[in-house]
C-alpha cells in the first residue's frame, strides 16, 4: 500500500458518496431482486431507479474490480471501506443471465473477480482473527 492507494480509495468514496451511487447502493443492498435479466427488465424500467442502481452500482463495482485485479488499489484498503456482498449476492442471478443473453461471459467479470476476492480476504481475516484471540 502507498499514497496513490489511498489517494484512489478516497476518489472511489467520493464517487460512492454521489448520489447516485449512494442511493442505488443502499437500494441494491436491500430493495434488490430479481432472478434473471428478464425478470429485472420487467421489473426495474430503463427509466427507473432499479435499473438505474443496477448499472450505476455494478459499474462502480466492476471499475473497482479492474483496479484492485489490477493491483492498482489494494483490495485490503477496498475491503475494509466497501461493504457489498449483499449487492453480488443480490445481481448474480440477473448477472449470469445477461451473460448468457447477450453470449458475453465477460459482463462484470471483474465484478465477480472483486466478490471471490473478498470471500477469500474475508475468510481469511476470520481465520487470523481466531488465531489471535
Amino acid at each position: 500500500m502507498d499514497k496513490d492507494d489511498a489517494f484512489l480509495l478516497l476518489k472511489l468514496n467520493e464517487l460512492q458518496q454521489t448520489d447516485r451511487i449512494f442511493d442505488g447502493w443502499e437500494f441494491s443492498l436491500h430493495e434488490f431482486k430479481a432472478d434473471n435479466y428478464e425478470e429485472f427488465v420487467k421489473k426495474y424500467p430503463p427509466d427507473g431507479n432499479g435499473f438505474k442502481s443496477f448499472y450505476s452500482v455494478g459499474h462502480f463495482l466492476e471499475l473497482s474490480g479492474v483496479l484492485v485485479k489490477n493491483n492498482l488499489l489494494s483490495e485490503d484498503l477496498f475491503f475494509d471501506t466497501f461493504y457489498f456482498e449483499p449487492i453480488w449476492k443480490n445481481f448474480e442471478p440477473v448477472i449470469k443471465s445477461l451473460r448468457k443473453e447477450y453470449n458475453e461471459e465477460s459482463l462484470l467479470e471483474n465484478f465477480q473477480f472483486l466478490y471471490n476476492r473478498y470471500i477469500k480476504w474475508k475468510s481469511k481475516r476470520a481465520a487470523e482473527k481466531e488465531k489471535n484471540e
